[in-house]
């Protein structure tokens, strides 16, 4: 049996017949999935071990055997189900670092001696009011500046204490990166919400249930409980968008079916 050796081996793969061979616990997504339960706690290493064999018992060595059975589909499969997927997380990082970039702040265009700044879709304003009065905006919203930002602005001009008349500006430059920055970590750091929902609800094989493998079947049962469960936790609003995102789904997968029609969001559970 032939196995893939690295990254480069996973682009090109060796091939027997015309078809793709086992893929081996060399191959690079093997090593991140293994890395992963490697790095994770108790609870963490039976959820892999689940999502991986079936049963949350199974040790490292049961998890590298199921590891080399499966051919390069599953392998992907596997660890897009794992949270590992490279595109979502690729996302989320260049989210992140969007966030944590220092802010490029430029002259304002329509306003004399004020500044302006994108930071992803929202715009930042620190206008000019006269008489060294100067007001942070986000997005048309006033937002004061914070100690902390005034303390930074203190050190940045070698003195004790900062006084509102020596650099309003650096503290209001300083308040904005803040407020940035908890952004990216929120963003980076975020497990629930409609996102969580849609993401798992468009990544659900809708199908399972015609499937003849106990551990497809098994995966789309746990797929629903981990669904209905993040509906639970969204807010009524969000909750109403998830009902509208179901049905649309449903009747895609389901164009012959009447049953989505006859549900109402009352008693909608989040499948």
């Amino acid at each position: 049996m032939k196995y893939l050796k690295a990254y480069e081996d996973f682009l090109k793969p060796e091939v027997e017949n015309n078809e793709i061979t086992e893929m081996g616990i060399h191959d690079w997504k093997v090593e991140l999935i293994l890395a992963a339960y490697n790095k994770a706690d108790d609870a963490g290493k039976k959820a892999m071990a689940k999502t991986i064999t079936g049963k949350e018992s199974s040790n490292l060595v049961k998890i590298v055997a199921q590891l080399r059975s499966l051919i390069k589909p599953e392998i992907d499969e596997l660890t897009t189900e794992l949270g590992l997927d490279e595109s979502a997380n690729e996302a989320k990082s260049s989210r992140y670092d969007i966030y944590k970039k220092p802010i490029d702040w430029k002259e304002h265009p329509t306003s004399n001696g004020s500044y302006i700044a994108k930071v992803g879709k929202s715009t930042l304003e620190i206008i000019s009011r006269g008489y060294g009065n100067w007001m942070l905006k986000v997005d048309g919203k006033m937002v004061l500046p914070t100690e902390d930002a005034k303390e930074k602005t203190a050190k940045d001009n070698h003195i004790s204490s900062f006084n509102w008349s020596d650099d309003m500006v650096g503290a209001l430059k300083h308040t904005a990166q803040e407020l940035f920055e908890s952004a990216a970590d929120e963003s980076l750091n975020e497990s629930t919400g409609f996102s969580d929902y849609e993401k798992a609800l468009t990544s659900h094989d809708w199908y399972y249930q015609m499937s003849d493998s106990s551990r497809t079947y098994d995966r789309g049962e746990d797929e629903i409980r981990n669904i209905k469960k993040i509906y639970a936790d969204l807010d009524d609003s969000d909750k109403k968008k998830a009902f509208g995102i179901w049905a649309d789904l449903y009747k895609k997968k389901y164009p012959d079916s009447d049953y989505a029609k006859g549900i109402k969001q009352n008693d909608f559970k989040g499948y």
